[in-house]
């Protein structure tokens, strides 16, 4: 019988990885923030989420609303609780960068 397990799943006994910015974090922030949250923000939106540098200030903010209160995004429902996992679990390691080059359209790791 054919082993159907994924080939690049983690050991049962590794530790969760961590997810970057780019590109895990940099995507769910583009995904998730950057219709109103833009170069150029939007809605009432009072800063841009688009960048590590501009979303890094803006880390407790950014948990409290998507994680605690879970009304960021407007509407509710489009972040899963994987995501909000993920989310928490970078802010925890210390908002990794990760690689430059990863980063999605839209989001680079300016500083």
């Amino acid at each position: 019988m054919a082993d159907l397990r994924r080939l690049d799943a983690e050991p049962a006994d590794a530790a969760p990885s961590v997810p970057v910015w780019a590109p895990e974090m940099a995507d769910f922030f583009v995904r998730h923030c950057g219709l109103c949250h833009g170069q150029t923000p939007v809605g009432g939106a009072p800063y841009p989420l688009v960048t590590y540098a501009q979303v890094v200030p803006h880390l407790a903010a950014v948990l409290r609303r998507t994680v605690e209160l879970q009304d960021m995004p407007p509407g509710g429902g489009l972040v899963t609780d994987a995501e909000r996992a993920a989310l928490l679990a970078w802010v925890e390691a210390g908002a990794p960068e990760g690689p430059e080059d990863a980063a999605p359209p839209g989001a680079a790791a300016e500083r």
